[in-house]
């Protein structure tokens, strides 16, 4: 069963990635519109020039009955439909509207004559059956490719039936009233100009199969995009690139449910007394200088931000998802930090300040929290009390780094610089757990 709250997450990212994928759409369609005008433009200036310089037969004939003026309109008439088509998508765009389909249809069947009235006006000045096999015919395969931006496989295949069926109608007429006694008897045959129809529907197939491949293209990529913001939203920015990507490939489930994770607490000693000695402004440019040190480390390590406390913070190694050498990587964060915050202490950059830091790795519940509005993904269990409270030994014996047994035991073999405290009595904890210092 799926719950009201899964489905309204659901339902949101479906809106988002309808949205998303409606946009890509009609921007297509605004390309191909303006890819036609600026075809139409060019053609109707190649007619102009021609028709002022060429003194050939074909252009002789075209000026009969004022053909040519007839092209002129039709390419100069093209041209303002798509550039009043693209003017509109834009609006489309810009209101985040859906243009009903059934207008799709019609601007393609439009679009797609455009090749037929030219035959038409073409037969005027020349045999019909000579208008059949003239330039124009072309043309349905430009209106046939450019389909393919549409991103719909049946108004690709639409288009594709509207010039077979247009082109086979018009020869098969005049074939009817042509005078075919003086024609090639290749121009006689119906069979002819059916297989030029036929490869138009077989184009505007292909077209369709290509914008459904172009979809998925996009709907791919769109998918991939709102799933690593997805990730990005619920484990915050402070994660590095190497845990979303291993998220992603693994499709780490949103559910909660037990890990074996190393949790590291951070506190920044004597941050209470530091900020009521100066201004807000220092206070909080001071803390961006510490937290962007201490986060650097942690991300570099594979962890992720757990919770910023104000005076310090929490990272957890291990969950969402684990790279296996957890303590190992939690540990050397933990000196990295150190290091980086002594390098700055000692360049003048930020006053003299010590840390302390608790790190223990045991068995956690790990998952999200929150509602479909909100959501956060957090570690609990007695695995993260214990960090803290290690963590707050420091104090007590005057120490900057401090780790359970647990994480000795796992990082022992590539570390040589732990001294043990011995068994440690816990606030909170009957039995006591060994505790090890680690210094850099």
């Amino acid at each position: 069963m799926i719950s009201s709250e899964e489905q309204m997450t659901t339902l949101a990212f479906s809106n988002v990635f309808d949205k998303q994928l409606l946009n890509a759409t009609l921007q297509s369609e605004r390309i191909r519109a303006t890819i036609l005008a600026g075809t139409s433009a060019a053609l109707g200036m190649t007619l102009v020039v021609l028709s002022r310089f060429d003194n050939s037969d074909f252009i002789n004939a075209l000026r009969q009955n004022d053909t040519e003026y007839g092209i002129f309109g039709l390419a100069a008439g093209l041209v303002i439909y798509e550039m009043f088509l693209r003017f509109v998508l834009g609006r489309v765009i810009q209101k985040e509207k859906i243009p009903p389909l059934s207008i799709r249809y019609v601007n393609a069947l439009v679009e797609t004559s455009v090749p037929t009235i030219a035959m038409i006006m073409f037969a005027r000045s020349f045999e019909p059956m000579y208008a059949l096999i003239s330039i124009a015919p072309f043309f349905y395969f430009i209106f046939i490719v450019l389909s393919t931006l549409r991103l719909e496989f049946w108004l690709c295949a639409f288009t594709g039936f509207v010039a077979c069926a247009e082109y086979v109608s018009l020869s098969w007429y005049y074939l009817s009233v042509a005078q075919t006694e003086s024609l090639h008897p290749m121009l006689q045959a119906h069979v002819y100009y059916g297989v030029k129809g036929l490869l138009m529907l077989i184009t505007g197939l292909a077209a369709g199969f290509v914008a459904i491949q172009i979809r998925r293209r996009i709907l791919h990529s769109l998918k991939t995009l709102e799933e690593r913001n997805a990730v990005v939203r619920m484990f915050g920015q402070h994660t590095s690139p190497e845990v979303v990507d291993e998220l992603l490939k693994n499709q780490a489930a949103a559910g909660s449910a037990r890990k074996y994770v190393c949790v590291m607490f951070v506190d920044i000693r004597g941050f209470t007394q530091f900020a009521e000695r100066r201004p807000p402004e220092e206070t909080v440019a001071f803390l961006n200088t510490i937290f962007e040190l201490m986060i650097e480390s942690v991300t570099k390590n594979h962890g992720i931000v757990h919770q910023l406390l104000g005076d310090g913070l929490m990272a957890i190694f291990g969950a969402p998802t684990s790279f296996e050498n957890d303590s190992e990587n939690a540990v050397r964060a933990a000196m990295e930090i150190i290091d980086a915050i002594s390098k700055e202490s000692s360049e003048g950059t930020i006053p003299p300040i010590r840390l302390g830091i608790g790190i223990h790795a045991g068995e956690g519940v790990a998952g999200t929290v929150g509602s479909a509005l909100h959501k956060e993904y957090k570690v609990t269990g007695d695995v993260v009390n214990l960090a803290s409270r290690i963590e707050q030994l420091n104090k007590e014996f005057g120490t900057q780094l401090l780790v359970s047994g647990e994480v000795w035991n796992s990082i022992r073999d590539n570390w040589n610089n732990g001294t043990s405290r011995g068994l440690t009595r816990i606030r909170g904890y009957e039995q006591p757990i060994e505790i090890y210092e680690l210094v850099s």
